[in-house]
Order: C-alpha cells, then sequence, then structure tokens
C-alpha cells in the first residue's frame, strides 16, 4: 500500500513540475545573478555580459551578448533575440556565465534549454 501511494505521489509532482514549465516558458530562460560572495544581486539594472557556452565546464566561448538588464530576487532573463539567434545557430542548449558590470565571470554557467521557448 505504501509503494502506491508513494508512486501516485511521484506521478503527481512530476505532473504538476511539467504543467509549470509548459506554463512558463521563461523559466527556462532565467539565470541567477550573484556577487563575488555568491550572494544574489539586489533588485536593479545592470551591464550584464551574458558569456554562452556549448559545456558546463570548460568548452566553446559560442557568443557573448552584452544587455542591460533587471535583477529581481538575484534573477535576469536571457533575451528572446539572443535565443533565436542561438536557435537560427542549431543549438538546442548552451551553458550561461555573467559577467555584471565590474564583476569577474560568474564560476557557475547556467544550462538554458533553448527549444523549450519556441
Amino acid at each position: 500500500m505504501k509503494m502506491i501511494i508513494t508512486m501516485l505521489m511521484l506521478t503527481t509532482a512530476l505532473l504538476f513540475s511539467a504543467e509549470r514549465m509548459r506554463t512558463d516558458p521563461d523559466r527556462n530562460l532565467r539565470v541567477i545573478m550573484t556577487d563575488t560572495e555568491g550572494m544574489p544581486l539586489e533588485d536593479g539594472f545592470y551591464n550584464v555580459s551574458f558569456r554562452i557556452y556549448d559545456k558546463s565546464i570548460d568548452g566553446v566561448l559560442i557568443d557573448e551578448k552584452a544587455e542591460y538588464v533587471e535583477s529581481k530576487n538575484g534573477v535576469c532573463r536571457i533575451s528572446d533575440l539572443t535565443v533565436s539567434e542561438l536557435l537560427s545557430k542549431g543549438y538546442k542548449e548552451v551553458w550561461v556565465a555573467l559577467k555584471i558590470e565590474d564583476l569577474p565571470e560568474t564560476k557557475f554557467r547556467t544550462r538554458i534549454f533553448l527549444d523549450l521557448h519556441k
């Protein structure tokens, strides 16, 4: 009985998660903005270079886009134009690091699923 209840709960959670992703495609284009200590940046507008790679570690720098973006709760969004350009080049997913104003490039990269935003 416990196994059946557990399976039902897992199935419900998976369906709910899939539905949320389908109804909020922008969720897949969000990137966390942090300072040098890894803390989220304050709300506001920042000059950011989106450094776009083909892999999470090492990899090739595919593109770099400078944008003036808004940070809300330490999160910004990659632009639709950048997504369209990468899709037109055949990329389905990329890894994004940020260079925010005078801060060094972030050490971690965020995986962006481009084909989910069509």
